[in-house]
């Protein structure tokens, strides 16, 4: 289970941590910076301090649970805060959770915004994997961002999760983030998509369910199409897999409030289906697509799927509901099931009839298939995050920048401090992760963006104004390779830290047992055929052929240092980027589309085929599906990158350009559609190394399993082209998954018998 409520007896028993939890008076705080909180005041009865507006106001207390970096594992939280809510935005809160470079904060929670003057408390839930002990020290850390007026804070008081709280976190969170996008764009009228068929036994029921395959989304707009209202939902899964159902309620002529479901026990002749079920309901949230020209208005999309929750559905309107079953071979039993699907509102009721067929089959483990696919993280994801990375079937995890081990040039040798990420590492292995990737920055903005370098120069800065210098003298000295880019290359004083820094990241990962290390020097090198992004305030060089000569450069420079680690290249074009072969050790593409020969090229060179496309929370769950499960493994890619997992704002997607399709909470992980379809593309994964692993010595199935790659390739590409739009929008391919799926799992049913 992703999102639930997550608590240890010790810690309902009071023995977690101290006995005596905190309480904060912010005005009685000393070492308060004032240019971020204002002098203590009063107001009646409460005494307290302002977070300036605009600022970001920290304070450091002593660390309440005892020994050990975090407190107990399991352990949640609620920090109370007594506020006057005077800004007409929400005020954000932080905490120290050892998860961002420099010691950067981690947003939790976000409160007020009402600007109505009214003293109120906000909870803050807390959990143990979002809470960290400051390095070196018995104190922890936590900062409000104050936005559009001064917010007085009088008292916090910190307390044990209780009943309620996850609730309260999910309905608060959708709130904010719904009144941030009218601010934004508005009320967002849905599209209509359709009229609706309504059978006759249906029409006079204001509460209509109907059926449609969870891999497209039911908007706002949408209404139940021919033989979708009345229809049952049915699931074919295997013994060890989580599988997805979907509905929809259309609101039939008239308003709906309150309504949520239930789902009745699945049994058969032999009696009850033992199995996990989740029940989930579709936040929709308005999202911009295309730029400048090509500009789309926002439209409502299915972001997230909270816990089930009670959503009020305006007359002629539809909302989505997900169900999600998880088998596992030592509990469940193979056969046919059958229940209801109960749904209720306030003054309705409707029925789904539901059929889950558990088939008596297993599948390879995404560890077993070795496939490692996934994400690029800009923060390091927390513990409950890592556990849902790892029940999506990925294996392998993507860093950008060098920033999350502390650097230091002592007399010209590196100490390298590896303290809080040898601890998430540990939650890394734990959770199945087998392959890392490190990227040392990427093409555009070269070479301020190549992070690593720029780093290691600036290295040996003794303040703020001689970092500024270095970093002015980095990006000059690159200038230098613009007439003559075959002379690109790591710079001469920077070059033998280069190497100090992957021998002893190489040596500290090996004796710690990390995931395999996969170097990459920046990413997409194939751009330097994209001459542009040159100039603005850092006067950058930008993209040309200097970067294929760099590249080149910095990976010698990684092989030669370690033979421990792999060179990675994540190549954006196929014939530019063939280049890279002597060079790399794991090809990684997205432009098997310029070349359906590519990956034969790539292994017959000897070199591991990898391939990466994008996947983010407006998707509809086709794509990624299709992508991660039939598409790749049509071309038989060995591993690939996810782009991206957490690359955004948090909660409010639009707030800035965001690549994500998940978001922790201390409460567990909010999923999008998308990531389920993620998900469910492995799992097609899954299946299609286990038919090569079982059938292998059948001919026929193997005659079958290539016919459908074939067919898989064609769909996606005609005429050189990558029609991905016209795939994703053409119900008729979408059939295809579950029929390629069907004939592969059939296969496997007759070998077992």
């Amino acid at each position: 289970m992703r999102y639930v409520f997550i608590m240890l007896i010790a810690v309902m028993t009071g023995s977690a941590g101290c006995a005596t939890l905190p309480t904060w008076p912010m005005a009685q705080l000393g070492g308060l910076d004032t240019s971020q909180w204002t002098q203590p005041a009063a107001e009646g009865e409460q005494t307290y301090r302002a977070v300036r507006a605009g600022k970001q106001a920290f304070w450091t207390v002593p660390a309440w649970w005892g020994d050990g970096h975090r407190p107990p594992k399991g352990t949640v939280y609620v920090l109370e805060v007594r506020y006057r809510d005077t800004a007409n935005t929400p005020a954000v809160f932080y905490s120290h959770a050892g998860l961002l470079p420099h010691a950067g904060h981690s947003e939790i929670h976000r409160f007020g915004g009402a600007a109505d003057g009214k003293w109120k408390t906000a909870h803050i839930p807390m959990s143990w994997d979002l809470l960290r002990k400051l390095t070196g020290q018995d104190a922890t850390a936590f900062s409000i961002l104050a936005r559009g007026a001064d917010v007085p804070i009088s008292t916090i008081t910190v307390r044990l999760a209780r009943k309620g709280d996850a609730q309260r976190f999910g309905a608060e969170t959708r709130q904010w983030v719904a009144r941030a996008n009218v601010q934004r764009f508005g009320e967002v009228k849905p599209d209509t998509q359709g009229e609706p068929v309504v059978p006759e036994t249906l029409k006079d029921q204001p509460l209509v369910p109907f059926v449609r395959p969870y891999t497209v989304s039911v908007l706002p707009g949408s209404a139940p199409q021919q033989g979708e209202a009345g229809a049952a939902l049915r699931v074919r899964m295997t013994l060890d897999e989580y599988e997805p159902a979907a509905f929809g309620v259309y609101a039939n002529k008239r308003d709906l409030k309150g309504v949520t479901f239930a789902l009745s026990p699945l049994t058969n002749a032999q009696g009850t289906l033992d199995c996990q079920a989740e029940l989930l309901t579709a936040e929709y949230v308005p999202s911009e697509s295309g730029q400048g020209s090509t500009k789309r208005p926002a439209r409502l999309l299915p972001m997230r799927l909270w816990p089930a929750y009670p959503v009020d559905i305006p007359a002629g309107q539809s909302h989505w509901f997900w169900i999600s079953l998880k088998t596992e071979p030592a509990r469940s039993k193979p056969g046919t099931y059958t229940g209801q699907v109960q749904i209720a509102g306030e003054g309705v009721q409707g029925v789904v009839p539901i059929e889950v067929e558990v088939l008596p089959i297993t599948l390879l483990t995404a560890r077993q298939i070795d496939v490692p696919m996934g994400g690029c993280v800009m923060s390091l994801p927390p513990e409950q995050e890592m556990i849902t990375y790892g029940q999506h079937n990925q294996c392998s995890i993507h860093l950008f920048g060098p920033y999350w081990v502390e650097v230091e040039n002592v007399d010209g040798q590196l100490q390298i401090g590896f303290d809080r990420f040898d601890e998430w590492m540990n939650t890394v292995t734990a959770n199945g992760v087998t392959d890392l990737m490190w990227f040392f920055g990427n093409p555009n903005g070269y070479p301020d963006t190549l992070t690593l370098e720029r780093q290691l120069f600036r290295s040996r800065a003794k303040d703020r104004a001689e970092r500024i210098a270095l970093r002015k003298e980095f990006i000059e000295r690159h200038h230098a390779f613009k007439d003559k880019p075959e002379s690109a290359a790591v710079l001469p004083e920077i070059r033998p830290f280069y190497t100090q820094w992957v021998q002893k990241v190489a040596a500290h990962g090996k004796a710690k047992g990390w995931p395999r290390l996969m170097l990459h020097p920046f990413d997409e090198p194939a751009k330097w055929v994209q001459r542009s992004g040159a100039g603005g305030p850092q006067n950058v060089l930008g993209r040309g052929s200097w970067l294929k000569f760099h590249f080149k450069d910095a990976a010698a420079l990684i092989h030669q240092a370690s033979s421990d680690v792999l060179v990675a290249g994540d190549i954006h074009h196929a014939e530019p980027g063939l280049v890279y072969l002597p060079d790399v050790d794991v090809f990684c593409t997205n432009a098997i589309h310029e070349d359906p020969k590519l990956g034969d090229k790539v292994r017959a060179a000897g070199k591991a085929f990898w391939q990466y496309r994008g996947c983010n929370a407006t998707m509809p769950p086709f794509e990624p599906r299709h992508t991660y499960g039939f598409y790749f493994g049509a071309f038989d890619s060995r591993g690939g990158l996810i782009w991206a997992t957490n690359w955004g704002a948090g909660f409010d997607y639009n707030e800035q350009q965001s690549w994500m399709h998940s978001w922790y909470t201390p409460f567990g992980t909010i999923v999008s559609p998308s990531y389920e379809g993620l998900r469910e593309g492995m799992d097609d994964r899954r299946l299609i190394e286990t038919c090569k692993a079982r059938l292998a010595d059948d001919a026929k199935a193997m005659a079958m399993l290539n016919a459908m790659f074939q067919e898989v390739i064609a769909t996606r590409i005609r005429d050189g082209r990558d029609v991905v739009k016209e795939l994703y929008e053409d119900p008729t391919q979408i059939t295809k998954l579950d029929r390629w799926r069907s004939e592969l799992l059939d296969a496997l049913v007759r070998a077992r018998k």
